[in-house]
């Protein structure tokens, strides 16, 4: 579907979805193009090294059906990008009407996938986790500001309708025209990964600012939580760290925090005896004989011997 068919959304949200669409499509097509002459150098580059004439010839089969179908990937991509955009209220309406499962109700039959679908869906979930966590904050924003569009509850960032979920989702789309393996689809997702990195953050900052110059939450001031992603990769490295604390405890049980030379307790292993002193080192007794400097001899009345270091 496409804008002009939303006559049911008030005429200031369509404008506003209007205004996102042309900086997608200012952004996200100088990307695309980028992202073709990459791919073509690359083919062209491993064709020319390669030394078998069938894997030679294929490359330069797939570099032949990219130059004739590459006019058509960008419009396909933003035909995509608009398809969301006006389906953007739709995610939250279906999901407050989907039923929820009967118990003891039959469930869904499981079916394989194709090994090459699995390797294209495998390729843009990692395209999307990477961007959901590098732009976590302004994904965050974006979706409390198309929420009020909505009049519904935040969009995260699976359901925003120009998240990385559904820009990648774009990205299959529009190269989905292109008769080419599976292996340089596969590459063509990740060379627009590489490639759109800067793209991508500078289209989410400048959505933001468009919204907030037309005043829509304009002095929104949020802190992103951590996503899935991120908090699953914090949680993997915190791990270690708390297994290996118990362990330092368990092989030094009494002599932790003790001061040196103090006996352990409980069977631990024995203290390492305190280092010598250097200024308690051989001494010589006071001229005279004396050992107190008051006149008392020395060994009397339990009094210590008062020594001096040699130097």
């Amino acid at each position: 579907s496409t804008l002009a068919s939303r006559g049911d959304l008030p005429p200031r949200v369509r404008q506003l979805l209007e205004g996102v669409l042309a900086i997608c499509s200012s952004t996200l097509e100088k990307v695309l193009v980028a992202t073709l002459d990459d791919v073509e150098a690359q083919l062209f580059r491993q064709a020319q090294q390669s030394r078998s004439n069938d894997q030679q010839y294929r490359m330069f089969e797939t570099l032949r059906e990219i130059k004739r179908g590459r006019s058509d990937v960008a419009p396909r991509y933003m035909m995509a990008v608009e398809d969301c955009l006006a389906r953007f209220d739709e995610a939250h309406s279906k999901n407050a009407h989907e039923e929820k499962p009967k118990p003891g109700a039959p469930k869904q039959e499981l079916s394989l996938v194709d090994s090459s679908d699995l390797e294209e869906s495998l390729a843009l979930q990692e395209f999307a986790a990477k961007n959901d966590i590098r732009h976590a904050q302004t994904l965050y924003a974006l979706g409390h500001r198309f929420a009020v569009l909505a009049g519904a509850p935040v969009f995260d960032a699976e359901t925003l309708p120009i998240g990385p979920t559904h820009l990648g989702d774009a990205l299959r789309f529009a190269s989905s025209n292109l008769d080419i393996p599976v292996d340089d689809r596969v590459l063509l997702y990740r060379v627009f990964d590489r490639l759109g990195q800067a793209g991508v953050t500078s289209l989410y900052e400048e959505i933001n600012a468009y919204f907030i110059e037309q005043r829509v939450l304009r002095h929104l001031k949020l802190q992103a939580p951590r996503t899935k992603h991120a908090a699953q990769q914090t949680n993997e490295k915190e791990q270690p760290a708390q297994d290996a604390k118990p362990q330092q405890e368990e092989q030094h049980p009494a002599t932790f925090g003790a001061p040196q030379g103090a006996p352990s307790f409980g069977g631990g292993a024995p203290a390492r005896p305190a280092a010598p002193n250097p200024f308690m080192t051989p001494t010589t007794p006071l001229p005279g004989g004396l050992g107190d400097p008051r006149g008392r001899p020395q060994g009397t009345g339990g009094t210590r011997n008062l020594q001096v270091p040699q130097w």
